[in-house]
């Protein structure tokens, strides 16, 4: 995380002196572009995930979450297990036999904690441990924030900080407001929300969705 945050400093806050850090800066600017992500339940870290670095705001699933440190379980890594859990009703036995020769090889990967296995009968545990709130990423210029924020569209809310207003501010207005990407200018003096990030819309829950939500959870647990 050191070395994350000096990333961070080096491409964005240099001369923002009057911040008092880097968490402080990206919650500000994550509070002020959505409500949503002041709730007390709502957790903030700052982290390096899809090829960037994020401020992901983000909610525990409790009953999940108390599961697996009872059992002693991280995070699901295997695209092909991910698969066979979302084709399966939870806490509901499914005779293996009915299971594809896919299913069944992705069956002998899975932690027994996610789905077990009696009398050949499979029952999946797991769920997604988190839902992610809001992505919020720094960038240099608001183009650049609109393709590295664009990496989180299908995964949730997502945003941008910048350190100065923008010249063209009605394209990034037209622009950001049209992709959804929310536009977050802080600078020593002050924090404005150009363009509130567009409510995240799930249209379906695949294997790629689980598998981010899973990987959040490996950088928070």
């Amino acid at each position: 995380m050191p070395v994350f945050r000096g990333m961070i400093r080096q491409v964005w806050l240099t001369g923002v002196g009057a911040m008092t850090g880097v968490t402080e800066t990206f919650t500000a600017a994550a509070r002020a572009a959505s409500r949503t992500v002041g709730s007390d339940d709502v957790r903030r870290t700052l982290m390096p995930i899809m090829g960037t670095e994020a401020l992901i705001c983000y909610q525990f699933d409790d009953g999940e979450h108390a599961r697996r440190r009872r059992t002693g379980a991280g995070a699901i890594s295997s695209a092909d297990v991910l698969e066979l859990l979302l084709d399966l009703p939870i806490a509901m036995p499914v005779p293996v036999a009915s299971l594809t020769r896919r299913e069944c090889a992705a069956l002998r990967l899975a932690p027994c904690d996610a789905v077990s296995v009696c009398d050949g009968q499979a029952t999946r545990h797991a769920v997604a441990p988190v839902t992610v709130k809001l992505a919020l990423v720094a960038a240099r210029t608001w183009r650049d924030g609109l393709a590295v924020a664009g990496r989180f569209t299908p995964f949730c809310a997502r945003a941008m900080l910048l350190r100065r207003r923008p010249a063209d501010l009605a394209d990034v207005q037209l622009q950001a407001g049209f992709y959804g990407v929310g536009v977050i200018v802080v600078d020593d003096q002050s924090t404005e929300v150009l363009v509130e990030p567009a409510p995240f819309q799930r249209l379906r829950f695949t294997a790629a969705g689980w598998r981010f939500l899973e990987d959040v959870y490996q950088l928070v647990r």
